[in-house]
């Protein structure tokens, strides 16, 4: 940070026309706001009873039910989820292992069997670090995702917030909150 307040000084050799591109990225010390004026997200994580979870210490191996909750103020055919995990925590796909397991489990009212039903959903991505659902939105329906969470690596994490952003119009957006704001792991 200290070089980069003394300035930068670029100096070509050769013969013009010259180009510069500069890029900058970073993680903001803080995460962003709650922001529910267009988009209302929230992020709930249950027990694979499907019972609330109540915040504690996870075991090592240990697996919880996330489940996104979605409501847009107007109509959003591209609307994007991006749920980032807390460090320590993988993303399992719940279609790869066996239905049967699901039958009977059921989160807010909802068989998770049967939680397709509960958005639309055009695209999701299972990826390392996040959670991705491309998703149409109607105004003041409520869309539901839910994904399985394991814990992995002991530590003490900081938990991001869920966003939801339109992909033609990133002005709308909705950020959750990040409930609970820390995750802890530890071994068995």
């Amino acid at each position: 940070y200290a070089t980069l307040a003394r300035g930068v000084r670029f100096v070509p050799r050769g013969e013009p026309p010259y180009y510069a591109s500069l890029d900058v990225a970073g993680v903001p010390r803080e995460a962003p706001a709650p922001d529910a004026r267009v988009i209302r997200v929230e992020r709930r994580l249950y027990g694979i009873d499907g019972k609330p979870w109540t915040p504690r210490d996870l075991k090592e191996g240990e697996a919880l039910i996330v489940r996104v909750s979605i409501v847009a103020d107007q109509d959003m055919p591209d609307a994007l989820l991006t749920d980032l995990l807390p460090a320590g925590l993988e993303i399992e796909n719940f279609n790869l292992g066996d239905g049967k397991q699901w039958a009977d489990v059921v989160v807010d009212g909802i068989n998770i069997g049967e939680r397709a039903s509960q958005a639309t959903i055009r695209h999701e991505e299972f990826r390392d670090d996040r959670y991705v659902a491309a998703l149409k939105l109607e105004a003041g329906g409520t869309a539901r995702v839910f994904y399985l969470v394991r814990a992995v690596t002991p530590g003490s994490y900081t938990a991001p917030p869920p966003l939801v952003e339109d992909m033609y119009r990133p002005a709308l957006r909705g950020v959750g909150k990040s409930v609970p704001a820390r995750i802890t792991v530890v071994q068995p």
